[in-house]
């Protein structure tokens, strides 16, 4: 055969692996087949190298696995995987024979593998176990899970998380709920708050409405009544009973009441207080010091006088029995002189020490 270069040959027809080529060992020239050549690349097919890989965090929540320089035979991939945290299996496309990019829908890759006509052969990260792990959609975890700061980029700074009625994490509206300078002013609080206010001095009821006008009639009637709650006074505190009315004229001889009663009516009711007088204006005042459960004393309620407190008076105490554990009505009720005159409450204050 005459000497051609190698660009004067003809082109030769597709290759089986038996074709000779030549080859130089050790300075001495041999032959091998085409097969013997192409089985240096593996196994002639599949992942032929992977060089490198990186993840890209530039998006916390949205981190990208990137497979650099993963050399692939054609036509040989079936399926790609992505290992979240979680272990959870995400399937994607996308490749090409000089890189691959995956990127589900996860918090956080861990680790990626290419998979050959179902063979895993080539992982990017080692995987120490994934048996066990917590599925993503719904995680359950023992011991101490450990995560980075969470940031909810779409809520408002400094203000109260609440979690709304999606089920959402939100940031509190401050029009309806506290700021963070209002929730620390409880700090400290070791016990229900409107309790221990029930304990300290201050107005329990009140009513200074002028009420409708009594006349024509001079028995004792009941003119204005107010509820105090059971269980707002206990033994230990003082109940104070202020009221005030106006009377038509000073002429004759008017008489103001204090009663309690478990109901807003004069039947059964408990005398507390009376102040008489040929007077228009009346204001009385009444401490009762709740001894105990039986035993609430005050003025000796046969003696007129219009306050207990301080006053220096002939009478005696009395020892009243009310029971502060049910509900029960301060009642303000008045005698006129004549039929001819009338009266108004002017206002009733029940104030607790």
């Amino acid at each position: 055969m005459p000497n051609k270069k190698i660009s004067q040959l003809s082109t030769g027809s597709t290759l089986d692996g038996s074709e000779l080529v030549p080859i130089v060992q050790s300075g001495v020239t041999k032959k091998v087949t085409t097969q013997d050549i192409a089985d240096l690349g593996g196994s002639g097919s599949g992942v032929q190298s992977v060089t490198g890989n990186q993840v890209d965090n530039t998006d916390p929540l949205n981190p990208v696995v990137i497979l650099q320089n993963v050399l692939l035979s054609p036509d040989e991939i079936t399926t790609i995987y992505a290992f979240d945290n979680q272990a959870s299996i995400i399937s994607s496309d996308g490749v090409d024979s000089s890189s691959l990019t995956v990127q589900p829908d996860s918090i956080q890759l861990i680790s990626a593998s290419v998979t050959i006509n179902s063979v895993n052969v080539a992982t990017v990260n080692d995987i120490p176990s994934i048996a066990g792990l917590a599925p993503i959609a719904s995680p359950t975890f023992t011991g101490t899970a450990t995560t980075p700061a969470i940031i909810v980029s779409s809520e408002t700074a400094s203000r109260v998380a609440i979690i709304d009625a999606s089920k959402n994490v939100k940031s509190a509206d401050t029009a309806t709920y506290p700021t963070l300078t209002e929730l620390a002013t409880v700090k400290g609080v070791t016990s229900a708050i409107q309790t221990q206010l029930n304990t300290k001095v201050g107005v329990v009821a009140k009513d200074i409405a002028t009420s409708s006008a009594l006349t024509g009639t001079t028995a004792i009637t009941l003119v204005r009544s107010i509820l105090i709650p059971a269980n707002t006074f206990t033994t230990g505190d003082v109940c104070q009973i202020i009221h005030r009315g106006i009377r038509s004229t000073a002429s004759g001889t008017g008489t103001n009441y204090i009663y309690i009663n478990t109901s807003a009516s004069l039947s059964g009711a408990t005398l507390v207080g009376t102040q008489a007088a040929a007077s228009r204006f009346y204001s009385m005042e009444r401490n009762l010091f709740i001894k105990s459960s039986t035993v609430s004393e005050t003025y000796d309620v046969s003696g007129s006088a219009s306050g207990d407190n301080p006053a220096v008076l002939a009478n005696d105490k009395a020892d009243l029995n009310i029971n502060w554990a049910v509900d029960q009505y301060v009642i303000h009720a008045f005698s006129l002189a004549a039929v001819g005159n009338s009266f108004v409450s002017s206002g009733i204050i029940v104030t607790k020490f």
